[in-house]
């Protein structure tokens, strides 16, 4: 008897360490339903909405290294993160697919569908490395802010670090007063956008306060609806809220929308932002410095493509130090636009849905009109990259080209998100 309860504890205490090792797998379903004992255990005793989660650490509540499984349908709460992961033991909160839903203990195929949160949100809560993923690019998790007035965030990050949301989309088509996709509160480090669609809000895309080594890439910015209360919008308003909002990334993103779309000089203290790889079109400024704080601020923008600005393309003002290479300008207005290339593209389409911005074939003057920047005094190797949006090396034949895509022949960039539908 000794023996076999001998035994027993062993396995109960490999379980334990394989628990701590692996982390648990927890499951929420959409609120107002009825699910068993509701402890999150498996999808027949679901946490009945983000509000049931338990967090922490111990069996049953998440914390590090754990995974919340996200139904598909429809949630009326907001998600507000309640422990901390680890760098070796991230939180994860993950829609739920046919091909990856952890336990089959009660689950259905109609889960696997998109998760809409109907004006409710996500708050950091001064918490560290969670990831919130929505599986499918552009449009798994969808959150939803109402139209009429009033002022809404649909995520707001305050002192955290390594949080990450991927694969969601963030709609605002019905609100023309004063809404928000990302909303910072200063304390933010090593965020992550990544695969994020923001449509038609009447406020910033991301209004950036303090926030540090973060990098927005591959994001899909979709329209901007004019404010009713005369708010300014941008699509990135960037202040640093006296903390510095410092070595930041935009990459990989294709951004169109009738506004400002990338906006520093608010206050100062913004340095060493890295822009590449991206399609600016349709704005007024792609990039612009306001006037109350132009000093101060580097900003190093290579290999972008920025078409039919209807304003200045580059508003960079005195003691700003703007630092461009290898971008291609074309159909832009306003004076002081800086140099415009002749139409260098597959399907240049003014700058609307559906077009090609990659390079045509020879003879182009893009085609190897670069400069090799990997040398200059600004390049960062942890920060900037020599491989664009489709996979392509910048000066991979010895000599770099003007744009967003290097030319390799049978130059095919990844398709327009526009394309894009959920399954």
């Amino acid at each position: 008897m000794k023996k076999i309860m001998l035994f027993a504890s062993i396995l109960l205490f490999q379980a334990m360490i394989l628990q701590a090792a692996y982390g648990e797998n927890l499951y929420v379903r959409p609120n107002g339903g009825s699910y068993g004992s509701e402890d999150g255990s498996d999808w027949g005793n679901a946490f009945d909405g983000f509000s049931d989660v338990r967090w922490g650490s111990g069996s049953g509540a998440l914390g590090a290294g754990d995974t919340l499984y996200v139904a598909g349908g429809n949630y009326s709460q907001s998600l507000n993160f309640g422990a901390s992961g680890s760098g070796s033991s991230r939180i994860t909160i993950k829609r739920a697919t046919a091909g990856d839903h952890g336990t089959n203990t009660g689950w259905s195929s109609s889960y696997d569908s998109q998760v809409v949160m109907n004006q409710c949100y996500i708050y950091t809560d001064g918490r560290d490395y969670v990831t919130v993923d929505g599986v499918t690019p552009y449009a798994g998790i969808k959150i939803v802010i109402p139209g009429g007035g009033g002022s809404y965030r649909a995520i707001t990050a305050s002192d955290s670090s390594y949080t990450t949301f991927t694969n969601m989309w963030l709609d605002s088509s019905a609100n023309n007063d004063d809404a928000r996709g990302l909303y910072t509160l200063g304390g933010v480090d090593h965020l992550l956008f990544s695969y994020v669609r923001t449509t038609k809000f009447s406020n910033d895309h991301y209004l950036v306060i303090g926030v540090s080594n973060s990098i927005w890439e591959y994001c899909w910015v979709d329209g901007h609806n004019a404010s009713s209360s005369g708010k300014h919008s941008d699509v990135w308003e960037i202040r640093d809220g006296g903390q510095g909002s410092n070595a930041n990334i935009i990459r990989y993103s294709d951004i169109n929308a009738d506004i400002d779309m990338v906006h520093t000089g608010i206050v100062s203290g913004v340095s060493d932002w890295y822009v590449y790889g991206n399609i600016f079109r349709n704005g007024n400024s792609a990039y612009k410095t306001n006037s109350k704080n132009p000093s101060g601020i580097d900003i190093y923008w290579y290999n972008n493509v920025v078409i039919d600005c209807f304003g200045t393309a580059i508003r960079s003002l005195s003691g700003t130090n703007f630092v461009g290479y290898n971008n291609a300008y074309y159909g832009n207005g306003g004076a002081g636009s800086y140099y415009t290339t002749s139409n260098v593209f597959v399907n240049y389409n003014n700058g609307n849905d559906g077009g090609d911005w990659s390079l045509k074939s020879p003879p182009n003057q893009a085609i190897d009109g670069g400069y090799d920047v990997t040398g200059l005094s600004w390049w960062n190797e942890s920060k900037c990259s020599t491989v664009d949006k489709a996979g392509n090396t910048w000066g991979a034949d010895g000599a770099w080209d003007i744009g967003a895509f290097e030319y390799s022949g049978s130059n095919t960039p990844p398709s327009s998100p526009k394309n894009f539908r959920f399954n």
